[in-house]
Parts: C-alpha cells; sequence; structure tokens
C-alpha cells in the first residue's frame, strides 16, 4: 500500500476532527496547520498519548517513534532473537525537537517477522524492535513524515 499517497489524501478537517474527538483536545485541534498529517510521529510528538496521565518523556518519545538505522552488526545470528547493532538518528529536545547525530544503538530482531537482514540493510524499528527492511522510497517518506511532525510540534510550543 502507498501509505504516504494514503497520508496526503487525509483531510486537515477530518485529522482535527479526530484529535478533537478521539483524543479529546480540542484545543490542539484549532492550532493544526494545513500540512500536519496523521503520521505515527504526529501521535508521538504532537498530540501526545492516549491516556492522559502518561507523562512521555524525551527518551521514552525517542524510543516510540518509529526510527531508522542502517545495520552495522548482527549478533547472536544463530538465535530466533538476534541482536542488530545499528546507526540511527536519536531523538532530542533542547529548545526545539530536533534529529541528533548518528549514534549506535542495539535493537532487537525476530527473524520469524521479519527473515532476511544483512549488515548494510536499512530498516526501520519501534521501541528497539525491528520492524521492516526499507526501500529508498520508503526511507525518504519516514523521514519526511518525522520530520514534518517534528516542525509541527517546535510550531505549536512557540
Amino acid at each position: 500500500m502507498d501509505w504516504q499517497g494514503a497520508l496526503e489524501k487525509v483531510r486537515i478537517s477530518k485529522l482535527k476532527e479526530m484529535v478533537a474527538k478521539n483524543l479529546k483536545k480540542s484545543k490542539l485541534a484549532e492550532k493544526l496547520s494545513e500540512n500536519s498529517r496523521g503520521h505515527h510521529s504526529f501521535h508521538v510528538l504532537v498530540a501526545g498519548p492516549m491516556k492522559r496521565d502518561l507523562i512521555m518523556t524525551e527518551g521514552m518519545k525517542d524510543l516510540c517513534k518509529i526510527s531508522w538505522g542502517k545495520i552495522l552488526k548482527i549478533e547472536d545470528r544463530k538465535m530466533r532473537i538476534a541482536n542488530l547493532i545499528v546507526e540511527y538518528q536519536p531523538l532530542f529536545k533542547e529548545k526545539k525537537w530536533f534529529l541528533g547525530k548518528p549514534i549506535k544503538r542495539k535493537i532487537f530482531w525476530f527473524k520469524s517477522i521479519l527473515p532476511k537482514l544483512r549488515v548494510g540493510d536499512i530498516l526501520s524499528f519501534h521501541w528497539d524492535l525491528a520492524l521492516e527492511k526499507l526501500r529508498k522510497r520508503d526511507l525518504e517518506n519516514l523521514k519526511k513524515y518525522t520530520q514534518l511532525s517534528i516542525e509541527i510540534a517546535n510550531y505549536l510550543k512557540k
């Protein structure tokens, strides 16, 4: 499925309605810009958690956003659950949200979910779990919508 095309087809009025009704954040809905998109990073950085009393720390937001990274090393290759050492850009907040300089991170790889990976592959991951090997277009879209959500979050926090 072309999820980029699907994201672009959602009217801002529908996204605002969802934020106001389902997330019960009508003040936020009123402030959303026309370029807002209902990507997972939008939920992490802009809309916030569904459970009102859950406080998402900066580190939790980095874990929760869909990240991407290049596989540098595969550990425990013969096990059903292996470790991957990836290079990725962590999410930080100083005065504004931004993606930091690339660092190494260990994530889990369930081979039954994602059977064929090699050093050098680019993949997505969420909460330290490898999700999908990314094609060039997938990577570009993930970067685009993540950056868009960062920009919206920074704009709304002015």
